[in-house]
């Protein structure tokens, strides 16, 4: 992801979706998470739409909006970049409607669930307190349900 998104200190893989090492890259993904058991393409949409937005929403949260330009480009990047995994964003408005219906039709409780949150919770404590305040509601309370109402 982080070479997708033109984050990696790693040479060979700079410059994001400018480089054809990472288009092929996000190819053969999109290839291996389709073949994944029980996947569907509205699963690889609601991901690609929370990875877009979830900056955002840190940012607004933080009181840091980008600025319509910025915004425009950013937007325009992601989308581009999440066509490589074969997901299509429509207007941002609209992505974060998408990801709300979805979130609150599918979190849950779950064992595996469970065991996974507290793990990361445990190793990134820091991110997890970054991430629950821009948690659509029914997803923050699975949330501090699983980690005993936690707030760090």
């Amino acid at each position: 992801m982080l070479r997708l998104l033109g984050l990696t200190a790693e040479p060979a893989w700079s410059k994001g979706i400018g480089n054809a090492k990472v288009r092929k890259q996000a190819e053969m993904l999109a290839r291996r998470h389709a073949e994944f058991p029980g996947m569907r393409q509205d699963y690889i949409d609601f991901l690609a739409a929370l990875i877009a937005l979830a900056p955002l929403l840190v940012r607004l949260e933080a009181g840091q909006p980008p600025s319509s330009t910025h915004f425009r480009g950013y937007w325009r990047y992601m989308s581009a970049a999440m066509s490589l995994i074969t997901a299509k964003l429509s207007g941002e408005w609209e992505e974060e409607q998408k990801c709300r219906v979805f979130s609150e039709r599918n979190a849950g409780l779950s064992s595996d669930g469970e065991a996974m949150l507290t793990a990361f919770a445990a190793r990134h404590p820091e991110h997890v307190a970054a991430a629950l305040p821009v948690l659509f509601p029914r997803p923050r309370s699975v949330v501090r349900t699983l980690l005993g109402g936690f707030d760090a």
